[in-house]
């Protein structure tokens, strides 16, 4: 895969419904429990933590910590930054526009993957995440 300015690049999946001219672009990512703030104490107590926050808006406004780069982000900041960007150049990448061209509708997805528990799934609308946000649980 190539972004529009023929940088390399790579999607980590792609779900193609032949039968119905579907095709999902997904974006993973995942968030250590390490690298989030959610008290202190060992991973595993760190990870009870995380388990009882079931409100979306909670877990999107958790900061990252101890990370190199996104250090007093919250989830929320980052996402809107980096994910989504790279979701959107892999949406205007030359390889989808053939998908386009041959009549696929496009369904751009943001996974994020928050511990082990908690799944964030996010739909592109245009260049933008829009407010499709569902929180999973696994």
């Amino acid at each position: 895969m190539s972004d529009p300015s023929g940088k390399p690049g790579r999607i980590d999946m792609l779900v193609s419904i032949p039968l119905k001219k579907r095709l999902f672009v997904l974006e993973w990512k995942s968030l250590q429990i390490d690298y989030i703030d959610v008290g202190s104490g060992s991973p595993l107590e760190r990870a009870n933590v995380l388990v009882g926050i079931h409100n979306v808006g909670e877990v999107l406004d958790l900061r990252f910590r101890n990370d190199k780069f996104r250090a007093g982000q919250t989830i929320r900041e980052w996402i809107l930054s980096a994910p989504q960007d790279q979701l959107c150049e892999y949406v205007q990448s030359t390889e989808i526009q053939k998908w386009k061209d041959d009549g696929y509708m496009i369904t751009p997805v943001l996974a994020v993957v928050v511990g082990s528990r908690h799944v964030l799934l996010w739909n592109l609308a245009g260049k933008k995440l829009d407010n499709s946000l569902q929180l999973a649980f696994v």
